[in-house]
């Protein structure tokens, strides 16, 4: 079955990458930081998300580049229109008043994590009380803790954090789960395994390409996108896309909270 999407990837890939016609097309400039899984400069086809607005925009006609620059610095200007627009955007109200929203491509999950059997177990109703651990730049993790009024005991990369909740000088730590464990099991080896997701998870998000309001035509660009994802869906080319990178439809990737829900 997967074979049959990768060759409705490569048929469509040939007819619309048309070298003799790039320089003709209307560019169009994303930004973004890495953020794996999803998407980044190393992952095939530049990750899942990439490969779902390019194929659209070319399909529309446009070419398509992607910049990876810090988060806030893209996120400032992308609001500026200095960029067409930032891949990666959940939606706020806030982000409404300087972005125009995709469909949603992608969903998130924010998991709690603790040490693999580990005898008490964490009461989800009271965090408050426990050594919460959370990852600088981790934005999800953060506004969920955010939202309920906590303050994460270890604010630090993901090497400290991980180590601290080994340790046991932390109780647990709130994490994006996707990128989370792609990260964990890419550079903790069998270590992850002294991890556990806990169930159930505390919130989800939908993950948006968002087009800047100051780009220059963008009710055109958006309105291009908008007909030509729908397009590519009736001719089974985002799903092919789904495939190829491993997307469920519950988690945004497979395996992700550790597969212990």
């Amino acid at each position: 079955m997967k074979s049959t999407y990768l060759i409705i990837i490569f048929i469509f890939t040939v007819i619309v990458y048309q070298p003799s016609f790039a320089s003709e097309r209307p560019l169009l400039i994303f930004a973004t930081e890495p953020w794996p899984p999803y998407f980044g400069p190393s992952l095939l086809r530049q990750g899942y998300m990439v490969d779902v607005l390019q194929s659209v925009l070319n399909s529309a006609g446009y070419q398509v580049r992607i910049d990876y620059i810090g988060w806030k610095r893209a996120l400032a200007q992308a609001k500026k229109g200095m960029y067409t627009g930032i891949i990666g955007l959940y939606f706020t109200e806030d982000r409404e008043a300087h972005f125009r929203f995709s469909p949603p491509l992608a969903k998130s999950t924010v998991c709690l994590y603790q040490r693999y059997n580990k005898r008490n177990q964490l009461m989800l109703d009271n965090l408050s009380r426990y050594r919460l651990g959370v990852v600088t730049n981790d934005a999800l993790a953060k506004g969920f803790l955010d939202s309920r009024g906590l303050v994460a005991t270890v604010d630090a990369s993901q090497t400290v954090i991980v180590d601290a909740l080994l340790s046991g000088n932390l109780d647990a730590l709130i994490a994006t789960a996707e990128v989370f464990e792609y990260s964990l099991k890419s550079h903790y080896g069998h270590q992850y395994r002294n991890i556990q997701a806990m169930s159930p998870v505390l919130s989800t998000h939908d993950l948006f390409i968002g087009f800047s309001k100051t780009w220059p035509d963008i009710d055109h660009v958006v309105s291009k996108f908008e007909e030509h994802y729908l397009k590519l869906q009736e001719q089974g080319v985002i799903k092919a896309i789904q495939v190829l990178h491993n997307i469920d439809k519950k988690y945004g990737i497979k395996g992700g909270a550790l597969e212990s829900h």
